[in-house]
């Protein structure tokens, strides 16, 4: 007889599910087991700030914002930079404990050799990264490596991409995919990574790597999605060179930025437009009167401004911020023109008296920036 082979489909009672936690390489940044994919455009540092990870993963493991990650080896994959010139003075900048980066640069046999194909060869690199203990495999950039598939047909990346998740899980290491961003202008950030949304979709992190529209010195690391955590504020770091003529990553800060802000920043003309539109409005909203930073700004919000063109239009205008010593609100008013800057009460000579009247202080408490 015949067995029957037809593949039965696989049902497991929620009941018998073990909760648990999520794994980390870097919290909230980077999940332990699961697929992060990394965006941006060439030459702003993506694979420069795998590398500074890498080091901080070989050494001590403390992550740029201080989270205590663990310690281990990384993979690197690299398509495009060199291990000799480019990776390993990279390294050298970073302070990285070289034993514990590992390049997997090509696949041999006896007779032969030949570029890495990806999902082919996913097992040989499998094996390394199960022998190791690997932390962190980096893939740089995932196109690159991609054969025998469409990168753009949603279903074949799907596909290609379940067995890549089937071995972060069983390795529980943090794979990293990196691409390049696709020319569409205007989209929200998961949309700009290259190649099918497949790819986002099966990642559980998307971080986007952009230069700082507002500081065009120094660039931004942002989280574009997550699916196991709640997305972190921006980091801002710079590019700074070291003794052996390379650079490595400084890590500068936060970024009130989100990933689609920095994807779609404004055009020169579309932020004076904008800034403009908030002043006149600020003018008209404060004409009659202060009012609270809350009244101001969900009117603002009503009216299509967004907080951070509003601010800047705070600024230009000077408005000045106090608080209620009543009721305790923050209060904008409109700033005093210059008459109205004198001493109260003022002292005139029709007076009937013959000693300056001394200053009041002003019950306001003036603040730069509050509320």
């Amino acid at each position: 007889m015949t067995k029957n082979t037809k593949p039965k489909a696989r049902a497991i009672r929620m009941s018998s599910v073990d909760a648990r936690e999520v794994n980390w390489l870097w919290k909230p940044w980077i999940p332990l087991g699961k697929i992060t994919v990394m965006d941006g455009d060439p030459g702003l540092g993506k694979s420069q700030i795998l590398i500074d990870l890498a080091a901080r993963l070989s050494t001590h493991g403390v992550m740029p914002d201080g989270y205590q990650g663990p310690i281990g080896t990384s993979i690197i994959l690299s398509a495009e930079d060199d291990k000799h010139d480019t990776i390993r003075p990279r390294l050298d900048a970073a302070q990285a404990d070289l034993s514990k980066v590992i390049i997997i640069d090509e696949m041999r046999t006896a007779n032969s050799r030949r570029p890495i194909a990806l999902p082919q060869d996913l097992m040989p690199i499998f094996s390394i990264v199960k022998k190791l203990q690997a932390k962190l495999l980096i893939i740089d950039p995932f196109m690159a490596y991609l054969e025998g598939l469409d990168a753009v047909k949603d279903q074949e990346v799907r596909k290609a991409l379940h067995r890549f998740k089937s071995m972060a899980e069983h390795t529980q290491c943090a794979m990293i995919l990196l691409r390049h961003l696709n020319k569409a202008g205007g989209a929200k950030a998961i949309y700009r990574g290259g190649g099918s949304i497949g790819i986002i979709g099966a990642a559980r992190v998307g971080l986007l790597v952009a230069q700082d529209p507002e500081q065009s010195e120094q660039g931004i690391l942002a989280c574009s999605k997550s699916n196991v955590a709640i997305k972190p504020p921006a980091l801002t770091f710079t590019l700074t060179g070291t003794p052996n003529g390379y650079s490595r990553v400084l890590w500068s800060g936060t970024s009130k930025l989100t990933a689609d802000e920095i994807i779609t920043p404004q055009a020169p003309e579309e932020y004076q437009g904008a800034v403009q539109e908030a002043i006149s409005f600020l003018e008209d909203c404060l004409s009659e009167g202060p009012k609270t930073a809350e009244a101001v700004k969900l009117q603002a919000k009503q009216s299509g401004i967004s907080e951070r063109t509003l601010k800047r239009a705070k600024a230009k205008l000077g408005i000045k911020t106090v608080k209620d010593g009543f009721n305790g609100h923050w209060v904008w008013k409109l700033p005093s023109p210059p008459d109205a800057e004198l001493p109260w009460p003022t002292w005139h000579p029709s007076a009937n008296t013959t000693t300056n009247s001394p200053t009041s202080p002003s019950n306001d408490t003036s603040c730069s920036d509050a509320a």
